[in-house]
């Protein structure tokens, strides 16, 4: 209990180990447990790696690996606040071993690569997330003439997993945080010759998965994050590999059916997540429900035809003002459109889409400007967007095709940059604002319009 503040520290390099034989230790940076009160600003955490699983040994059961590899919270308050979370690791699983020639099970790896909370409440604000994963699986062993023991299977969520956790997500960044792999199938050699050991899938929630958890995200990037395929089959064996599932939800995945389990998803921009399986953007587990609106789902890859945004069966969501390439009227949903964005830099400067050099401001001549919903923009994310510019901002320059009275939001994480700064703080793009599109702040010494 009682309250803690982490201010300026940097967290690195760190494993977690365990508190028992049978428990691995979770949250390798930072631990934070029994109902703390915690706030931690203006850190850095990385290269912290969670606890490795243990195999089944024929007298104890599998050990699953250590969560969340830079931080993990259990039954606490945590705000974090502008923080770094870089390669981060949950813990690996363990492999099993022969006992008197028989398999035992490998252990399942752990979630959460930079961050796993479970029953608690938090919030994340003007964060980054970058190059975090959740923990690789173990292939089952094989032992003379008797068929594997069970794979572990991979972790889930490759910077943050939650379990019965309400969250709160505003102004972030997630680059290129990943999920594994299944392990691939394997032919054994025993007696029966070619008995086939199944590959395993591969986890879901490339940059977040929710479990259970009520959540709110807000003016964040999810930018080429990736959810793990399945193992690649067997094919010369005399027994049939069928394969298995393949991560869903490249940037996020959320699961579970209870009455308060709903997610809201507004003012996001989803663009170059990789689905190795399922699910391009979002994935929404059956029994979900909630609100998305006012992203932008763009360039985002898949190996199935189920899109940027999958519904699970008996979900009841709210899907509107959003911008989704390849976006179809059957889709459902209300002023959902496949406008193509007009980013300033899709694929920055070294010409590769799904890195952090990508330019995602809107032109000022975007389709997308002045075209959200303001009804579903509550108070805390109207205060500004990813880049700290105020929100509803009308561009006259451009017509309105949003919902309720102006100015209008834009789609996506960031306002449109075309009158940002507004020199005589007016609320609107003034004609010599607009005409001199990206005005520089220091045009407005002196409490001078962006013309001098």
């Amino acid at each position: 209990g009682g309250s803690v503040v982490i201010s300026r520290c940097i967290i690195s390099g760190n494993t977690s180990g365990f508190s028992a034989i049978t428990v691995a230790r979770h949250g390798a940076g930072i631990a934070i447990t029994s109902s703390a009160t915690v706030t931690t600003s203006d850190s850095v955490i990385s290269g912290n790696t969670a606890a490795m699983g243990v195999g089944a040994t024929g007298s104890s059961a599998a050990i699953t690996a250590g969560h969340g590899g830079g931080v993990s919270i259990e039954g606490s308050t945590v705000t974090i606040n502008r923080c770094v979370f870089e390669n981060n690791s949950a813990g690996i699983g363990g492999e099993g071993v022969c006992v008197l020639g028989a398999p035992t099970a490998s252990s399942n790896a752990g979630d959460g690569g930079a961050l796993w909370a479970s029953s608690a409440t938090i919030t994340l604000n003007d964060c980054i997330f970058r190059e975090n994963s959740a923990g690789s699986p173990r292939l089952g062993i094989v032992c003379s003439q008797v068929r594997g023991g069970a794979n572990g299977l991979p972790g889930r969520g490759g910077a943050i997993a939650t379990i019965s956790t309400t969250s709160t997500i505003n102004r972030c960044r997630f680059f290129e945080n990943q999920t594994s792999d299944g392990v691939d199938g394997l032919c054994a050699t025993g007696g029966a010759g070619g008995i086939v050991h199944l590959s395993g899938p591969g986890a879901n929630g490339g940059a977040i998965f929710f479990d259970n958890s009520p959540a709110s995200v807000y003016n964040s990037l999810f930018i080429g994050n990736k959810a793990g395929k399945n193992g690649n089959q067997v094919t010369n064996c005399s027994e049939n590999d069928p394969g298995a599932a393949s991560g869903s939800g490249a940037a996020i995945f959320s699961q579970g059916a209870t009455a308060s389990h709903t997610i809201t998803l507004v003012c996001n921009t989803l663009v170059s997540n990789q689905a190795l399986g399922a699910t391009q953007g979002v994935g929404l587990g059956a029994g979900w429900r909630g609100l998305v609106s006012n992203n932008i789902f763009w360039g985002n890859n898949g190996l199935s035809s189920s899109g940027p945004v999958q519904i699970g069966a008996g979900t009841t969501p709210i899907l509107r003002n959003n911008t989704i390439q390849g976006y179809q009227a059957a889709q459902g949903g209300t002023a959902n459109n496949s406008f193509d964005p007009l980013f300033i830099d899709f694929d920055g400067q070294n010409n590769i889409p799904g890195d952090a050099d990508d330019i995602l401001t809107l032109q000022p001549n975007s389709p997308l400007v002045d075209s959200g919903r303001n009804a579903d923009v509550p108070a805390l994310a109207q205060g500004s967007d990813l880049l700290g510019r105020p929100r509803l901002l009308n561009n006259l320059a451009m017509p309105d095709s949003g919902v309720g009275t102006a100015p209008f939001v834009d789609r996506g994480a960031y306002e449109n940059a075309s009158c940002i700064p507004d020199c005589n703080s007016n609320g609107i793009c003034d004609a010599i604002e607009i005409k001199l599109h990206f005005c520089r702040a220091e045009s407005c010494a002196g409490g001078r319009e962006c013309d001098g």
